[in-house]
């Protein structure tokens, strides 16, 4: 009866919904939370306490790192 007048499935009102176990159980991987310790760490740390621009700046210096480590990359394999 209750689960006719909130429209859902009786299963769901007895084990809840598959999705969200899905999501108590999962391990830290699934979710994509990488740990970081070191110099990591001490990086996020830094770029959290920048004001929002610098954040941006430092995002974009990092991202075009990433494109010209990654191009040379590809021009290196035969």
């Amino acid at each position: 009866m209750l689960a006719e007048w909130l429209r859902i499935e009786p299963h769901v009102l007895r084990y809840g919904d598959e999705r969200e176990r899905a999501l108590l159980y999962a391990t830290p991987n699934e979710w994509g939370i990488v740990p970081v310790c070191g110099d990591e760490a001490e990086v996020l740390k830094i770029y959290r306490s920048l004001p929002s621009e610098q954040r941006k700046v430092l995002h974009h210096v990092i991202a075009t790192f990433g494109k010209a480590h990654a191009s040379n990359d590809n021009e290196e394999m035969p």
